[in-house]
């Protein structure tokens, strides 16, 4: 995390051929394999992910029949930079515990349904195992934007919604209509009083199919959050120290940040570092016969 942040400083000061952002972004979408998508009309748009990370996700359904479910997560991060950041994150289930790895990212300037429609649109051209398989959901918060995209673009995709965002709602609607102690949001959330009932045939029991129990217990859960998320965008601030950021200076970061998941997945398939192999889950022969090359020299020193 320290080398991330000492190279974001490095940029600020000392690597930028000029300070204008997008010319740096144009840069390093040409000297790297990771910015592959720039829209900077009518609104900017960046799409970025690292081929052999998606290499990484689809290996994860070609290796197995019987790959566990994969949850991946979607939400919109603020406060980063004058933009808004959107990761698509999943879990690489071959460790235990399955870490958390950003699977792709949509920087963008505005919140709309074109704007998420066409990231999710990219990435299903590219990666085709987001909605050809069958145990994947998607968990995201009720923003329109983002659940009428999938809607649209991914059809297929099993998209369940966070219980915390939905609780959350129902706290912010009692807290708006005069439920002023945390006392008495708790008795209306656990009660239903006519006011409220209104508002639960509204707003959720319209999307009651995608957070019911009769759908998670299929699929081994007893409720659904997008805590995996929530984490993910605490550790982005917490790279940059709790500050904005010029958008080029953060794909640079984001570029670092892939390319260290990249060298823990290595690290871990070869035994070492913090990632475990789950039981079941044996070492690739390549990492086997890597390992086997270098022991002699290793035995020698």
């Amino acid at each position: 995390m320290e080398q991330v942040r000492n190279t974001q400083k490095s940029v600020r000061n000392r690597v930028r051929l000029t300070h204008d952002a997008l010319f740096n972004l144009h840069e390093l979408e040409m000297d790297s394999n990771f910015v592959h998508r720039i829209v900077t009309h009518p609104d900017l748009s960046v799409i970025m992910y690292a081929p052999k990370i998606l290499g990484l996700f689809r290996d994860l359904f070609i290796s197995r029949a019987d790959y566990p479910l994969q949850t991946l997560s979607y939400d919109t991060t603020f406060c980063l930079g004058d933009f808004y950041l959107s990761p698509l994150l999943f879990r690489h289930t071959n460790f235990s515990p399955a870490p958390i790895i950003p699977l792709a990212y949509l920087l963008h300037e505005r919140k709309t349904m074109e704007t998420h429609a066409e990231f999710f649109r990219h990435m299903r051209s590219v990666c085709p195992q987001l909605a050809g398989c069958q145990n994947v959901i998607i968990v995201t918060d009720q923003e329109r934007a983002i659940t009428t995209a999938i809607h649209d673009i991914c059809p297929e995709l099993k998209h369940v919604l966070c219980w915390n965002h939905v609780l959350q709602d129902c706290k912010r609607w009692l807290q708006q209509h005069g439920a002023s102690s945390q006392a008495e949001v708790a008795y209306y959330v656990d009660s239903v009083s006519q006011p409220f009932a209104q508002f639960f045939r509204s707003s959720i029991h319209p999307v009651m199919n995608q957070l019911g129990a009769w759908v998670l217990r299929p699929l081994g859960l007893e409720k659904v959050t997008s805590n995996q998320s929530e984490f993910f965008n605490t550790v982005l601030k917490r790279l940059q120290d709790w500050k904005e950021a010029p958008l080029d200076s953060m794909a640079l970061c984001l570029l670092r940040l892939a390319q260290y998941h990249l060298t823990e997945v290595r690290r871990g398939l070869y035994g070492i570092g913090e990632f475990q192999l789950r039981p079941g889950i044996t070492m690739p022969q390549w990492a086997a016969d890597i390992i086997r090359a270098l022991s002699p020299y290793y035995c020698n020193l």
